[in-house]
């Protein structure tokens, strides 16, 4: 199992962009592909996927839950998760096979404040055969963001429409084929698809999918050179 390849996939956008529609494609293509399914969320999306539901503070206990069910999403309240999150790595590293979906992620991996444990399973998972796919409204937003070194743990990056001009830039920095075009992808709108850009960061390949001119009810892909 240690040698399957794996991905870490950064999915970037504006609320609406279209983000939860993908990663809830990938999850559902990535059945079979995984012993576990560990959602980490703010909020209760992509519990469908899920048959054990937990409510967690700061000090919550993930070890009862991983061991119950196979398919767990831990929906986390408090001011500060980290303690939890940490327990949650150690928890996910003494397993195999893991695909975690970290939702609204720049809620859990803020600059300077990475939950230890968690950041393991990026850097230290794929030998483990553990994915993760971590989904973001902002990378690096006036606000707030993700820490840079989880964004550098990160195999493909997969953005829709960003506007905001520090969000931007950072895409550009990771995605320079892109460049400030992300902030012309279109959103979905009246039954039309989303547009997004993708990039293998690890390969230096990317593309984008935008809709057909032809009948902008089908997507076709585009190759960044």
């Amino acid at each position: 199992m240690g040698g399957r390849q794996t991905f870490r996939l950064l999915i970037v956008g504006k609320s609406g962009s279209g983000k939860s529609t993908l990663a809830r494609e990938v999850i559902r293509r990535m059945e079979g592909r995984y012993r576990h399914l560990v959602i980490v969320n703010r909020k209760t999306e992509f519990a469908e996927f899920t048959e054990g539901r937990y409510r967690v503070s700061e000090e919550g206990d993930p070890r009862s839950a991983l061991r119950r069910h196979r398919k767990v999403i831990f929906y986390v309240t408090g001011y500060d998760p980290r303690p939890f999150l940490d327990a949650l790595g150690q928890e996910i590293m003494r397993l195999r096979d893991v695909l975690v979906v970290v939702d609204e992620a720049y809620h859990f991996f803020p600059r300077g404040a990475v939950p230890r444990g968690l950041f393991e399973v990026l850097t230290g998972g794929r030998e483990l055969g553990h994915n993760a796919i971590f989904i973001t409204q902002m990378i690096q937003g006036a606000t707030g963001g993700i820490d840079p070194g989880v964004r550098k743990q990160a195999s493909h990056l997969v953005t829709f429409r960003v506007t905001e001009p520090n969000d931007v830039r950072a895409v550009a920095e990771h995605f320079p084929e892109l460049g400030e075009r992300v902030r012309d992808l279109k959103r979905p709108e009246g039954g039309l698809p989303p547009e997004y850009a993708v990039k293998n960061l690890d390969r230096e390949e990317a593309g984008l999918v935008l809709r057909d001119p032809r009948d902008p009810r089908r997507r076709v892909w585009v190759r960044l050179t």
